[in-house]
C-alpha cells in the first residue's frame, strides 16, 4: 500500500473493491500504529502505472434479460479528474452491459451526494464514510456504502509555501475555504484534535468548489481543502508556485475508509443484485482507466471540457 498522498490514490482502489465487494454497511479501518507530530509535505512523484500490479476482476456478474435500469450517479464534489473511470465506465459501455442506462450528475459534496441518494434523486453515488456515518446517526439520513474506494482518507489542506505555514498548528488563525457541502469541514474537528489545533482559532469560509483555487492563488483565503488525488489541479492553478500540504492521513490515528460507492436502504434491500452489478462496471472502468491513463482523460475531457487531460491523468495515474 503507498504510504500517505499513494495510499489514496485510485490505484489503491481496486484491490479495496474487489476485496470488500458488495457492503451494506458503514465500516471502519483498523487502528494504525502512532505516527509523529504531522507536517506539510510536497506532493510525491507519480508512480509508474507499470510498477502497480492490478488483481483482476471478480467474475462477472448475471444480467437478467429485460429493459436497460436508468439510474442516476451523483458524484462527491462536482467534475474532476478522478471521476475520469466512471465517464470511462460511461464511455465504454461497461454500464450497458450491466443492464443500466447511467446519467452522471454533479454533486456539491459528500453531504449533498448522501442526502440526495438518500432522498431518492439518485440511486447510487460517491461520498466520504465519515460525513455518511454523521449525516445517518444525527439526520438518519438511510443510506450506506457499498464498496470501498479511498481506502485511506484523502482529505488535506493545500496554502501556498510563501505563506511560511510549516506544521498544522500554524493553521491557527488561518482562513480555510471549502463547499459548505463538502465533508471536510466536518471531518476536520477530528484532525485538529489529532494534529493539536485549537479548532476554535481556525476560520472556514465557504465558496462555490469552483471558486476555491483561485480564492487560494489570490490570498483571499489562507488554505483550502482538496482530496490528495486532486492535488494536480490546484498545483495547474498556481502555475509553479510551491504549495504545502496538510494531510488528515498523516495525523496520529486518522486511519480511516474514506469514499465509497452509496446507495439507499430501501435500494440495498429490493436491489441487491443490480447493486453487484453496478460496482462491478464500476470496477472495469477503474481497471480500464488505470490501464490506459491516457484514454482515461480523454474520455473525461471529452464528457467535461472544463477537466483538461493533463489534470484528468494525473489524477488517474
Amino acid at each position: 500500500m503507498w504510504q500517505h498522498a499513494r495510499a489514496s490514490r485510485p490505484r489503491a482502489i481496486v484491490a479495496s473493491l474487489a476485496a470488500l465487494g458488495l457492503l451494506v454497511a458503514a465500516c471502519g479501518a483498523p487502528a494504525a500504529a502512532p505516527s509523529p507530530t504531522p507536517k506539510a509535505t510536497t506532493a510525491p512523484v507519480a508512480q509508474s502505472p507499470a510498477a502497480l500490479r492490478l488483481p483482476p476482476l471478480p467474475p462477472k456478474p448475471n444480467v437478467p434479460s429485460g429493459p436497460s435500469l436508468k439510474w442516476k450517479f451523483v458524484t462527491d464534489f462536482g467534475f474532476n479528474g478522478r471521476h475520469a473511470p466512471y465517464f470511462t465506465a460511461l464511455d465504454k459501455g461497461f454500464f450497458k452491459d450491466m443492464g443500466f442506462d447511467v446519467e452522471i450528475v454533479k454533486g456539491a459534496g459528500s453531504q449533498d451526494a448522501i442526502k440526495q441518494v438518500g432522498a431518492g434523486n439518485a440511486q447510487v453515488g460517491f461520498a466520504d464514510t465519515a460525513t455518511l456515518v454523521s449525516i445517518r446517526a444525527n439526520e438518519n439520513v438511510p443510506v450506506k456504502e457499498l464498496a470501498m474506494v479511498y481506502s485511506k482518507p484523502p482529505q488535506a489542506l493545500y496554502c501556498l509555501a510563501e505563506s511560511g505555514m510549516k506544521t498544522p498548528k500554524d493553521l491557527e488563525g488561518k482562513k480555510l475555504s471549502d463547499s459548505a457541502a463538502s465533508g471536510v469541514p466536518k471531518i476536520f474537528p477530528a484532525y485538529a484534535k489529532a494534529a493539536g489545533i485549537d479548532v476554535n482559532k481556525v476560520t472556514w469560509i465557504f465558496a462555490d468548489s469552483a471558486a476555491l483555487p483561485s480564492l487560494l492563488i489570490s490570498k483571499q483565503v489562507d488554505c483550502v481543502s482538496q482530496f490528495i488525488v486532486g492535488e494536480a489541479l490546484l498545483k495547474k492553478a498556481a502555475g509553479g508556485r510551491p504549495l504545502v500540504r496538510f494531510a488528515f492521513g498523516d495525523a496520529p490515528g486518522m486511519d480511516f475508509y474514506s469514499n465509497g460507492i452509496i446507495a439507499s436502504d430501501s435500494l440495498i434491500q429490493s436491489q441487491p443484485d443490480a447493486l453487484k452489478r453496478f460496482v462491478y462496471a464500476v470496477l472495469a472502468g477503474m481497471r480500464y482507466s488505470f490501464e490506459r491513463p491516457d484514454e482515461a482523460a480523454a474520455i473525461m475531457n471529452k464528457n467535461q471540457p472544463t477537466v483538461d487531460t493533463d489534470v484528468a491523468k494525473a489524477e488517474t495515474l
